[in-house]
């Protein structure tokens, strides 16, 4: 138990946010007035506040990025465990280019969709430009079906592809039976 120097109210220690310069490596104020106080600060410095975002943002996109994915996931209720780190040494596999066509990648994208039972996880999320993220929309496909799509009609591969793919997602994640 810790007492907030805030609130003064003793809380237990999932209530303060981590800080490892402290000497018990956390936080002096509680995540609640931690909260009060960050937003009276924002409150009286709008524009120094609006400013440090904008900055934050731009520094930040890959971690905007994986926050976003992981808020959409546990919204839809499935799992979000997909850290920066992790999201990182993907697109550092793929060399910062589409896992789909080889073009430098601009988004997340979802191999197993989540509307159809795939999270935001490391063995679920590749790098894809936005033409091939959006062409795959929320199917299930493999890696070279757009290529192989280009040269034998793009519905036929994509048919093709995704009846490969559903036949190697485990049926628990399978949103039909066909």
């Amino acid at each position: 138990m810790k007492t907030c120097r805030d609130c003064r109210i003793e809380k237990d220690y999932s209530d303060f946010h981590k800080k490892q310069s402290s000497s018990d490596g956390l936080q002096t104020y509680c995540k609640l007035c931690m909260l009060a106080r960050n937003r009276s600060w924002a409150k009286g410095n709008r524009r120094g506040a609006s400013e440090a975002t904008r900055r934050w943002r731009a520094a930040n996109p890959e971690r905007i990025r994986v926050d976003r994915a992981n808020a959409r996931a546990r919204a839809l209720d499935v799992s979000a465990t997909l850290t920066l780190e992790e999201w990182l040494a993907i697109v550092d596999f793929y060399g910062g280019k589409c896992a789909y066509c080889d073009q430098p990648f601009a988004e997340l994208d979802h191999v197993v969709p989540l509307d159809k039972g795939g999270g935001t996880t490391k063995e679920n999320v590749v790098p894809a430009c936005k033409p091939c993220n959006r062409r795959k929309h929320a199917e299930l496909i493999e890696r070279g079906a757009y290529q192989r799509g280009y040269e034998r009609g793009y519905a036929d591969a994509l048919q093709e592809e995704q009846k490969r793919a559903r036949s190697k997602v485990p049926a628990i994640l399978r949103a039909d039976d066909d």
